[in-house]
């Protein structure tokens, strides 16, 4: 049985084949999974209960995590990945063709949100188990 950031990093994995085998709207759906289940990682681990957690816009996860999330870069690259969601799956006005360079894109900006969810876990973790958390080992946003 899997936890949403396991589950998160097979995304990853899957995203990164289907971009290296030009197979760009399949990888940055994949990208955007990635995101999500990492943003409801964080999520949980703050709030089990949530209701963020049944959401599929990473920008509403990830504020519903830290309200300063909404005017941030990281919260600018969430709502990036959060567009691929529904218009890369489902024909309508909205659907896109994604080019490479979409792609590769998305797949920085899961990048740079993975080292942002990773030093995130790790601040839960450490409150949790009952250390001492020094304000400078947290990541730095650009709001």
């Amino acid at each position: 049985m899997g936890n949403y950031r396991v589950i998160a990093l097979m995304d990853l994995e899957d995203a990164t084949f289907c971009l290296d085998n030009k197979k760009y709207r399949l990888a940055v759906f994949h990208f955007q999974q990635f995101a999500e289940k990492s943003a409801k990682a964080l999520l949980e681990k703050k709030d089990p209960e949530h209701k963020q957690l049944k959401s599929h816009a990473v920008e509403n996860i990830l504020e519903a995590y830290d309200e300063a999330h909404a005017t941030s870069q990281i919260g600018d690259k969430a709502r990036y990945l959060t567009s691929f969601y529904f218009n890369t799956r489902y024909p309508g006005d909205n659907f896109k063709e994604i080019t490479e360079t979409q792609a590769k894109r998305a797949k920085q900006f899961a990048e740079d949100l993975d080292a942002y969810f990773i030093a995130e876990l790790e601040a839960l973790i450490k409150v949790a188990s009952g250390a001492g958390l020094e304000l400078e080992s947290l990541p730095r946003l650009s709001i």
